[in-house]
């Protein structure tokens, strides 16, 4: 099965730990996530700390894509949304993102916000991914 390329051109920084520069895709189908933040399954967020919110949109990324019939491996990129980012929350977000795509890791966006659509939420996450086309169609 073919599989995603990830480039890191040799005349360029090494981003290599945090992310990659270039995701290159297979054929396949691609899978557009909505926007995922720290949601429990009445809509409210989890918690007020960063990190539990973090935690919580990445298990929602892996519910998503698994809805999909992907997984956490077809991820082609990434755009993170911090309100208030600072070096804590960078961090928080690199440790928990670490656990989930280990290298090589998807390319990746973070902004800093000064608020996302609701005042409870605090992160939030956009996700693009590619199912190979030799993949299994999804269940549903």
């Amino acid at each position: 099965m073919a599989e995603t390329v990830f480039i890191n051109p040799e005349d360029m920084h090494d981003p290599s730990r945090i992310y990659t520069h270039v995701a290159v895709a297979p054929p396949g189908r691609t899978v557009y996530l909505a926007g995922q933040y720290g949601a429990a399954e009445d809509g409210s967020a989890v918690s007020a700390v960063f990190a539990d919110q973090v935690e919580e949109a990445l298990a929602n990324v892996r519910r998503a894509l698994s809805a999909a019939g992907a997984a956490p491996s077809h991820v082609t990129k990434i755009t993170h949304y911090v309100v208030d980012l600072d070096a804590d929350k960078r961090a928080a977000l690199q440790e928990a993102v670490a656990r989930l795509w280990p290298p090589p890791k998807p390319p990746s966006t973070l902004l800093g916000v000064a608020r996302l659509a609701r005042p409870d939420m605090v992160y939030e996450i956009d996700v693009v991914a590619v199912i190979p086309a030799e993949a299994d169609q999804p269940k549903r």
